[in-house]
């Protein structure tokens, strides 16, 4: 496999996944529902394909100083997790609660909900929908949290393939507590969000997908292999199993999206990662377009609805249709110009810091694909 192939597979699909992200919060939260297709209502999924990414690619590292026999140095991994990921954050987050020009949608949540990263839990978006996206983030500091305990807990018991079944078991556990939220949704105990949707307990299937793809890739050499040698059928599979997915969601936040649609959404796009990575995939082939809406998707994840609110503002001051074609491309524009000047601003200078810090001292040890592959944090 060679680096640009892996990058580059990597780079189309968390462009994909921003992209399903941004018109599907222009669709359902900004009124621009009249001019996008249907699939857009299927965006949701893009952050789980966010979360796959984030297992494979996060799961990887740790699980590949396993395999190789070095320890997980759990300080170094935090400090590292803290570089790329606060500095954008807490600018976002400073922006909220300093302007309050910039709330797009309710009102926010206090202030020590984003600092702790429990916003997630008991959020109720048709009131603290302002940086309500910021959930996501709350789910992927928990998984950073808790995935070098359970691999090093992994190793200390030596679970071997059976590591495989406390993947499906954690699977199993979050359909089944799905499940038990949507009767207290029945019971008129919190909306379905708030209930199913944004806790990391009934959200952690895509992450799942990653790190077991991860796990493969790494443990198993001839069952990687032979997927590799398949990766067209493999990424037939995966959209055939997210086809599914999408002709199931009618909308309805019944028991079959509740309980069943989320691990189906994490298998479909596990496989389309498998492909994505693989040799001869349709998906190796490089783009710039893609390789920067990669590079900028953390920052557009954190600054587009803020960007749309303001464009959609200046709209109406001036008599525009605020859901407009026009305002709509505006939007698009401004989301990346906005996530530019963050991500040069801020996130350069921090992962230059952290490079500085870690990469002559590890980088030799990954492979040259993922040594400079950006995180897929959303």
């Amino acid at each position: 496999m060679t680096p640009a192939q892996r990058i580059n597979g990597l780079d189309h699909l968390r462009a994909l996944a921003i992209t399903f992200v941004f018109f599907f919060h222009c669709a359902i939260l900004f009124q621009f529902d009249d001019l996008l297709p249907h699939i857009v209502k299927f965006g949701w999924s893009g952050v789980d394909l966010f979360f796959v990414l984030s297992g494979y690619l996060i799961g990887g590292q740790l699980l590949r100083r396993v395999a190789s026999g070095n320890e997980i140095k759990i300080k170094d991994f935090y400090l590292q997790r803290f570089l790329r990921i606060m500095p954008a954050y807490w600018l976002v987050l400073a922006i909220y609660f300093l302007l309050p020009w910039v709330l797009e949608r309710g009102q926010l949540p206090p202030l020590w909900r984003f600092l702790t990263f429990t916003q997630n839990f008991g959020l109720d978006a048709s009131v603290n929908g302002a940086f309500s996206h910021a959930w996501s983030l709350c789910v992927e500091e928990h998984f950073y949290l808790l995935l070098p305990a359970l691999i090093l807990f992994s190793v200390r018991f030596r679970f071997g393939s059976r590591a495989f079944l406390l993947g499906g078991l954690l699977t199993i556990l979050g359909m089944a507590i799905r499940s038990h939220e949507l009767t207290r949704v029945a019971a008129g105990e919190g909306n379905w969000n708030q209930l199913v949707y944004y806790p990391t307990y009934c959200h952690i299937d895509g992450l799942i997908a990653g790190v077991s793809v991860a796990a493969i890739s790494i443990f198993y050499p001839s069952q990687w292999s032979w997927l590799e040698q398949r990766n067209r059928v493999v990424l037939m599979a995966g959209l055939a199993v997210l086809l599914i997915g999408y002709l199931i969601n009618d909308g309805q936040k019944d028991w079959l999206l509740s309980v069943v649609e989320f691990p189906l959404v994490a298998v479909g796009y596990g496989l389309v990662l498998i492909a994505a990575v693989s040799k001869d995939s349709l998906l190796s082939g490089g783009s710039r377009i893609t390789k920067w809406v990669a590079i900028l998707s953390y920052s557009m994840y954190l600054t587009h609805k803020i960007v749309i609110h303001l464009v959609q503002g200046a709209a109406t001051a001036y008599d525009v249709a605020p859901n407009s074609a026009a305002v709509l491309a505006l939007s698009a524009v401004g989301t990346v110009g906005c996530a530019y000047v963050v991500h040069v601003a801020v996130e350069r200078p921090f992962m230059r810091l952290r490079d500085r810090l870690y990469a002559s001292k590890h980088s030799h040890k990954l492979p040259l694909a993922l040594r400079s592959q950006p995180d897929a944090a959303t």
